[in-house]
């Protein structure tokens, strides 16, 4: 029963706390508005018209950019570079990495319909605790241009596996390009790196082929950096359109030096390039929600004796 006063309770304040910021945002708006009727008033005719102009010449700008955007997405889902994002760790976090995971999630969806060249994201195992995490924090997930599924990805691929490549450091097998024929599996789960070794030994287990991003190459860390699911997800997203893996590197991670002679800098405790993860700044999250912690993704971890 307390268990489930506290939960409502959570909820109650989460509720409240999202009608206030609605409110914050229709008191900006019309904020803005008087504002901008102020401006008009106070001009001439002529500039009047002139702003009236621009404002509307800004808007179908937006308009058409949107449009464009979703076109690429929806382009991408037909024929881009797969990335999934397996979602069936959901037993292995708590509500607040969940959460983050969430954040993520929308920071990744961010990414791909920015990208010069958008990929085909896959959600999937998007189902029991993790699916009602990411319904409830991610109201507009089910707009989003990305192939959404409740099973894992072995039904989505059934008698694919072969295409599919699960990234990981634990791997041995260094990532140096895409191939447009794979679906790269990025595992979705935030755990502070409690849990060792658990995408490369699913990997092993299901028979799929595995690949490690060649962060080594380019940065050498003498203590262990933990990429974002975002930031693998941009890491791929730069390399599709950069073709370069220490451009598209430095571009997702710029915190992190890279030498100017080829070889590699090095990024160690209080001289290294901190940020709120210690890898990257990340949004401020609401006061009664931790900011996303380091998460194992095991893909992309960086861990360099």
């Amino acid at each position: 029963m307390k268990k489930r006063a506290k939960l409502e309770a959570k909820q109650a304040k989460r509720a409240e706390r999202k009608e206030c910021e609605k409110k914050e945002r229709a008191a900006l708006a019309a904020a803005r508005k008087e504002e901008a009727a102020k401006r008009v008033a106070a001009m001439t005719t002529e500039e009047a018209l002139a702003f009236r102009a621009e404002c509307r010449k800004k808007r179908e700008d937006r308009q058409a950019e949107n449009k464009e955007r979703k076109a690429r997405l929806a382009a991408a889902v037909q024929s881009g570079q797969r990335i999934i994002i397996d979602l069936d760790f959901a037993d292995f976090m708590t509500d607040q990495e969940l959460r983050s995971l969430a954040q993520q999630l929308s920071f990744s969806y961010a990414a791909n319909a920015r990208a010069a060249v958008p990929a085909h994201l896959h959600l999937t195992s998007v189902a029991g605790r993790m699916g009602e995490v990411l319904h409830r924090q991610l109201s507009g997930m089910k707009n989003w241009l990305v192939t959404r599924a409740e099973e894992p990805y072995l039904d989505q691929f059934a008698g694919r596996s072969d295409e599919l490549v699960y990234l990981t450091a634990d791997s041995p097998n260094e990532l140096e390009a895409l191939d447009p024929g794979k679906a790269y599996i990025i595992g979705g789960i935030v755990d502070r790196n409690r849990h060792k070794d658990l995408c490369a030994g699913k990997a092993r287990k299901q028979g799929i082929a595995t690949a490690r991003l060649p962060v080594s190459q380019h940065f050498k860390l003498t203590s262990s950096a933990v990429l974002t699911v975002n930031q693998v997800v941009e890491a791929l997203l730069n390399f599709a359109d950069l073709g370069d893996w220490r451009a598209a590197l430095e571009r997702t991670i710029p915190a992190l030096p890279a030498s100017n002679n080829g070889g590699a800098a090095e990024a160690s405790g209080a001289n290294a390039p901190a940020a709120a993860n210690g890898v990257r700044a990340v949004a401020e999250p609401p006061e009664d929600e931790p900011a996303p912690k380091k998460s194992r993704i095991d893909a992309a971890t960086v861990a360099v004796d």
